[in-house]
């Protein structure tokens, strides 16, 4: 608990008094001659430090990597909310399945409610869901990474226009073990796309209005003057 340094003191204060008391002739080391009791003395102190050093260090060394892993994940979460991210994780050996505070909110899943992936399946649009099943049983069987658009049908009826990447991680033995996603919104870019693509047509449709109008004209000047000097002639 208290790591190298509590067990180096706790060692430390236990061999003073298993020491004092072999000298003073207290303690269970104190049986025989003084060779013996000193020698005793030695390997219970080495076999009760040893191991005790051993498994701080590993317990050390654990929670560093408990420390390094718990960092990356905030960078990572960070990293997903300024970007506007939705992330999920499918754990199929622990079958535990985890997603972003954005992901929820994106998909339109509840605090409390229930992740997996028949519940994210479910909130995708009917007619594009065959394809998102199709891409991501590909990518386990050849690729084990896939990239989809596809629409989001939220319970309040509103579509959303996502695009989705997803990663399989295989454990020790070569087997599936996790399934990582993320997610953009991409419905307020095609909106606006779609908007633009709108004003640029009506750009070339009004820039066609101007250019008949000009063409009108140049043809009213034209028969214009001919016809005045026929009618002067004929006067």
């Amino acid at each position: 608990r208290f790591g190298q340094r509590g067990v180096t003191a706790a060692v430390a204060v236990l061999s003073l008094v298993a020491i004092w008391g072999t000298a003073h002739a207290h303690g269970p080391f104190t049986e025989d001659s003084p060779e013996q009791s000193a020698l005793y003395v030695q390997v219970f102190l080495i076999f009760m430090a040893v191991p005790l050093h051993f498994l701080a260090a590993l317990i050390e060394e654990r929670n560093e990597v408990e420390q390094t892993l718990r960092e990356r994940d905030e960078r990572v979460r960070l990293a997903a909310e300024t970007a506007n991210l939705a992330l999920w994780t499918v754990d199929f050996e622990h079958e535990q399945a985890w997603m972003s505070e954005k992901g929820r909110e994106l998909f339109g899943f509840g605090a409390n409610e229930a992740f997996s992936r028949d519940a994210f399946q479910s909130r995708v649009h009917p007619e594009d869901r065959q394809k998102v099943h199709n891409a991501i049983e590909q990518a386990r069987s050849d690729a084990n990474t896939f990239q989809i658009q596809c629409r989001l049908l939220r319970p309040d009826g509103e579509i959303r226009f996502v695009v989705a990447h997803g990663r399989y991680l295989h454990n020790e033995s070569g087997e599936i073990s996790e399934l990582l996603g993320v997610a953009a919104d991409i419905t307020s870019q095609l909106n606006a796309d779609r908007e633009l693509r709108v004003q640029r047509e009506e750009m070339v449709r009004l820039n066609r209005l101007v250019t008949v109008g000009e063409l009108t004209a140049s043809l009213a000047h034209e028969l214009n003057q001919p016809l005045s000097a026929i009618v002067s002639n004929a006067s």
